[in-house]
């Protein structure tokens, strides 16, 4: 605290800022805080023009751990194979409004769509986004059904689009000019079967009965 005290001025005295610290800082408080931030920003006029909250970005910054800890995992493709630093990755949800929502810390510096949802599912915020941005995250076709079925659109930016696959529902629907790549079909007796068992997932992953 040394750079920010100053004696004289109450607010600023060390004593105040390590018990504030200790204090407020804690995981419950800056949850209570985060809806009221997210709500200000909104009410600024600017905001308003940069999108309309319903979107958000998610990516991860990887960085090295210098100490020991339980949240973090060697990974020597980001940082050399010279030393096996232990790594974590803070995954960042931010809205189109330019507004930070929240996050979640990942052990190691996985690339897994299933944190992404994981961290949505997190976010203590009054309204959540619909859509979700990110990069290419390991998606996979039930990757996309697991964000559906829990009201998000997840919408990755494929890196390599070549071998996606789409979907039909009947063989001999007309998609027009995509009927040559959709050339797989959903097997709706299936979903239907499996229904309740789905509900059932992306009910405990809203309730936060489990995580993603």
């Amino acid at each position: 605290m040394t750079t920010v005290a100053k004696e004289g001025v109450p607010a600023l005295t060390r004593g105040r800022l390590v018990g504030v610290d200790h204090s407020y800082f804690t995981a419950e408080s800056i949850g209570a805080a985060a809806p009221l931030l997210v709500a200000a920003q909104n009410g600024v006029g600017i905001a308003a023009d940069w999108g309309g909250g319903m979107v958000a970005g998610v990516d991860g910054m990887r960085f090295v751990v210098p100490v020991r800890s339980i949240a973090s995992r060697p990974n020597p493709k980001y940082f050399g194979t010279s030393k096996r630093r232990a790594e974590a990755t803070w995954l960042n949800v931010v809205s189109d409004r330019v507004m930070g929502l929240g996050g979640l810390v990942v052990h190691g510096t996985q690339r897994d769509s299933l944190h992404v949802l994981d961290a949505m599912h997190q976010l203590d915020v009054d309204e959540h986004p619909e859509i979700v941005t990110s990069d290419t995250a390991s998606y996979s076709d039930l990757v996309f059904g697991l964000f559906a079925i829990c009201g998000y659109q997840f919408s990755p930016r494929i890196a390599d689009i070549s071998d996606s696959r789409l979907w039909r529902t009947h063989a001999d629907a007309d998609y027009g000019p995509l009927n040559a790549v959709s050339g797989h079909t959903v097997s709706l007796r299936k979903v239907a079967a499996h229904w309740p068992d789905m509900l059932r997932v992306a009910g405990s992953l809203v309730t936060g009965e489990v995580r993603a």
